[in-house]
């Protein structure tokens, strides 16, 4: 997915977190109604109101992702397997 996709603004497959929430069930709501439906993406790191990268500081990369594959885990039944990706992007 190039920038221009990703920056189109929300839709139903398409959700914007400037961080991830400290409550999974702030986007847990998203990530299963995207299993129920056609799918979806949730990304973290674009402010939902302006659409503007905000990005995420690479030390926590890989602690989102966990974070987000835990609270996936840990919330469906029947389980849900998560495609978790890090898009590096230069604005």
């Amino acid at each position: 997915m190039i920038l221009e996709g990703l920056l189109k603004g929300e839709s139903k497959n398409i959700e914007y977190k400037s961080e991830l929430p400290r409550k999974s069930e702030r986007y847990m709501k998203s990530i299963i109604a995207f299993a129920n439906t056609s799918g979806g993406r949730l990304i973290i790191g674009i402010d939902d109101n302006t659409r503007k990268v905000v990005g995420v500081h690479k030390d926590s990369v890989f602690q989102i992702m966990d974070g987000i594959a835990n609270a996936v885990s840990d919330s469906c039944e029947p389980q849900i397997i998560p495609d978790i990706t890090f898009l590096r992007i230069y604005v």
